[in-house]
């Protein structure tokens, strides 16, 4: 058990915005794959989509560096 937030959590991984998307679109393929109707699907994608800023800062801080 840890009590990292998201951000120190992806920190070090440095994940972009664009793989961060990538990870969305192969979820949402994943979703329709297993046909999780269209609501429940919006509804774990936003869910998702609402952590990028948090997920994607390691990066955003490596760039800010340069």
């Amino acid at each position: 058990k840890t009590n990292l937030s998201l951000e120190e959590a992806h920190r070090d991984l440095k994940i972009s915005p664009a793989e961060f998307d990538e990870v969305a679109a192969e979820l949402a393929r994943t979703l329709d794959f297993l046909k999780v109707p269209k609501r429940e699907k919006d509804e774990l994608l936003a869910a998702f989509a609402a952590h990028k800023k948090e997920v994607v800062a390691g990066y955003s801080e490596s760039i800010a560096v340069k």
